[in-house]
């Protein structure tokens, strides 16, 4: 887990645990207007799997939007 978070701007980078991590990803806003299409199991796991093919290692959910599925939050666990 997550115990101790810094950000270090210079070189830009996170010390995540005391270990320095640098964090690539994107903000996932809505998938689609309707809820049904955008928690969708295959629409979850494309996204996932898209991110994980662009060697992101976070996904920041935008608080703006929809509420995700605890099986986003599983499949991404996995």
């Amino acid at each position: 887990g997550l115990r101790h978070v810094e950000f270090i701007s210079n070189p830009f980078h996170f010390l995540i645990n005391n270990v320095p991590i640098y964090i690539k990803g994107a903000s996932q806003v809505s998938m689609d207007y309707f809820p049904d299409r955008m928690h969708s199991p295959h629409e979850v796991r494309w996204m996932i799997d898209s991110a994980k093919a662009s060697n992101f290692n976070i996904i920041r959910i935008w608080g703006g939007g929809m509420y995700m599925t605890d099986y986003f939050y599983e499949y991404a666990d996995s």
